[in-house]
C-alpha cells in the first residue's frame, strides 16, 4: 500500500520505511481500542432490556438529583427495583 504522506506513514509504521509492514505502537493501541469497542458493542446488543412492572416516582419540577448513572435499565436493578431518572441521572428505585 503506497501513502501520499511521509507524516501517515511514519504514524502507522515504525519505520521510515514504507513499504515495511511493520506497525507503530500507536497504531496497534488504535487497533486494539476498535477491536474492543465492537466486541462491547456486539454484546451489548444482544442484551434485552426487561421492563418491570409498575412505573418511576414522578419528580417535581426544577428537582435536581445526583448526576451519577447508577442504571442502563431495568434488568441493571435489584428486585424490583426500577431504574429512573432523578433529574440529572438514573438510579434504581421502588416502583409506585
Amino acid at each position: 500500500m503506497l501513502y501520499k504522506s511521509k507524516q501517515i506513514c511514519l504514524f502507522i509504521t515504525v519505520s521510515q520505511d514504507c513499504s515495511k509492514k511493520t506497525l507503530s505502537k500507536m497504531s496497534r493501541y488504535l487497533l486494539i481500542f476498535v477491536a474492543l469497542t465492537v466486541v462491547v458493542a456486539v454484546c451489548t446488543q444482544g442484551a434485552e432490556a426487561q421492563t418491570k412492572p409498575g412505573r418511576c416516582p414522578t419528580i417535581r419540577p426544577g428537582t435536581v438529583g445526583t448526576c451519577v448513572e447508577a442504571c442502563i435499565n431495568d434488568s441493571s436493578c435489584s428486585g424490583n427495583k426500577k431504574c429512573c431518572g432523578n433529574g440529572c441521572g438514573h438510579v434504581c428505585r421502588s416502583p409506585v
